[in-house]
């Protein structure tokens, strides 16, 4: 894997989109969401680049077991639930792709290093450029959980969205990365969840 976070960030979201999340506060009453379970034990090794993709039976760190999409009246939030999450490994990179009605894409993406293990969120276009946005991000080894959330007027107030979710472990190498799709047992397949609504 390349050594450099960012440009690895804009590599891998063109393969899908990635991980991951909700904010701390609780909630408003008006919201809708999406619920998505995965099977255990599904994680793929890749090499370098994305090539070669093989079952890695066994590898549960960051091994998706569901994945909740949330729109409130006034933010996107988003949570993902794992069979492990340990403080291993290079990096933990989580990527969550968005989809208007207009089939706007935009990528929430979570990296966490072994020199950050509390990691860093961010909102990115299709094209891989910064979008400023305040980002609430938590990491919680001991849950095995990953929560992002933002406003929604950061998307552009979008009246329904669309997600699709991958994350990525670089582990001593960064010849090879372990990638989990939350909506599919195969990397390559680009499936979107469902429209989420604001109730």
């Amino acid at each position: 894997m390349h050594r450099s976070a960012r440009t690895s960030v804009r590599r891998t979201a063109t393969l899908v989109a990635a991980l991951v999340l909700v904010p701390a506060l609780a909630a408003p009453a008006v919201a809708g969401s999406r619920v998505v379970l995965d099977a255990r034990d599904d994680v793929v090794r890749v090499d370098e680049g994305g090539a070669n993709p093989t079952p890695a039976p066994g590898s549960s760190n960051a091994d998706f077991l569901t994945t909740t999409f949330t729109q409130t009246a006034t933010r996107v939030v988003i949570k993902a639930e794992f069979t492990d999450l340990r403080r291993t490994g290079r990096r933990l990179t989580g990527w969550v792709d968005m989809r208007d009605a207009k089939h706007h894409k935009t990528t929430a993406g979570v990296i966490a290093t072994r020199h950050d293990r509390e990691g860093t969120a961010f909102l990115m276009t299709n094209r891989g450029r910064d979008i400023a946005c305040p980002t609430r991000l938590k990491v919680s080894y001991s849950r095995n959980t990953v929560r992002v959330g933002f406003p929604r007027s950061c998307v552009g107030d979008p009246r329904f969205l669309q997600f699709r979710a991958l994350s990525e472990e670089v582990r001593r190498t960064w010849k090879h990365a372990y990638l989990d799709n939350a909506l599919s047992l195969g990397v390559d397949k680009r499936f979107w969840t469902r429209r989420v609504y604001v109730d």
